[in-house]
């Protein structure tokens, strides 16, 4: 077999063009073309670039011997006994080429290590995807050195106590009781616990809760009302009932309602509620009140989003337009 012969199967074997061998040895793509067609011969300085991208000995390119004698020696070529036809010969190169991909995607990352790096991606790439409690649970378990799988332990946990609240919530001879769990657990999912109550705090109000209670949002309103002067409050909840969004909003614009709904499009809000302090002796809803918000409640339904509450507040009182709906956790 020539020299050219040679290059050719080389580069036929490793799936690239003479275009892309051409730009690797810095020639022209007729060079690669005469070299193959033994029209010329590299000099000896290609010679040495051809034989160390391929990996292969100047001896085996040059037809001294049959065998590629590779340059590192890592066990990348298999001897093929040249009495084989062509096809036999091709065929045995196919099944090589999909052992090593068979063995590259057993050492890059095992099923579960992609069944972790899609749920991180969730948190990373995503930010609107829904990623359940139990999810939440086994990603931070992978950053534990437990023997036992995070989907497992996470599993476990879930069905001990009923939920991700109530998992954070146990007190940690209550986590030790369970089987596999070790301090190293116990120590992150109590640190995530102190975390969320951080947050909480300093956000005024409950992350842990599952829904916003009634009495929750009234007192995170209420603040919004300090001096006596008539203000509208709009706030926007996501679709686990946490505020995303509270300002105040002016009830004389004519565009209220296409303001409403413009933001909580916008904000991507699941749920709206709209507050006001009155001004007047007495706390009650009127029936332009009542036509409003009919017709709030319509043009959100419309968007996809739904109209929680409209709440009143005199003081220390207030009246909800739909009788406390979002203590009903609805």
């Amino acid at each position: 077999m020539s020299l050219g012969d040679r290059i050719q199967e080389l580069r036929t074997d490793k799936g690239i063009l003479q275009k892309d061998l051409a730009k690797l040895l810095n020639v022209s793509v007729a060079t690669i073309s005469h070299y193959e067609l033994n029209v010329n011969l590299p000099d000896v300085e290609t010679l040495k670039k051809i034989a160390l991208y391929f990996n292969v000995s100047s001896d085996y390119l040059l037809g001294i011997i049959n065998e590629p004698a590779p340059i590192n020696n890592d066990n990348s070529f298999i001897k093929v006994p040249e009495k084989l036809s062509s096809h036999a010969k091709d065929e045995i190169k196919s099944f090589i080429r999909y052992l090593e991909m068979k063995n590259n995607i057993d050492k890059s990352i095992s099923i579960g290590e992609k069944h972790n790096q899609r749920l991180k991606n969730k948190i990373l790439l995503d930010s609107k995807s829904k990623i359940k409690s139990n999810e939440i649970l086994e990603l931070i378990l992978t950053y534990t050195d437990s023997k036992e799988e995070a989907k497992e332990l996470a599993s476990k946990l879930i069905n001990r106590f009923g939920s991700l609240t109530n998992v954070v919530e146990a007190s940690v001879d209550e986590l030790l009781n369970v089987k596999d769990i070790s301090n190293d657990v116990v120590v992150l999912i109590k640190t995530y616990y102190e975390v969320l109550k951080i947050y909480s705090q300093e956000n005024n109000f409950s992350s842990l809760n599952k829904t916003l209670l009634f009495e929750d949002v009234c007192k995170i309103i209420r603040a919004k009302f300090a001096d006596n002067n008539e203000k509208f409050v709009l706030i926007l909840l996501d679709s686990e009932l946490k505020i995303i969004f509270m300002d105040y909003v002016n009830p004389y614009d004519n565009k209220l309602i296409d303001s409403v709904v413009s933001k909580s499009k916008e904000l991507d809000a699941s749920y709206v509620i709209l507050a006001n302090n009155c001004i007047n002796d007495t706390i009650n809803f009127t029936k332009n009140d009542v036509l409003f918000v009919d017709k709030l409640k319509s043009e959100l339904t419309k968007s996809g989003c739904q109209f929680l509450d409209y709440i009143i507040f005199k003081n220390n009182n207030f009246v909800s337009f739909y009788n406390n709906i979002l203590n009903k956790g609805k």
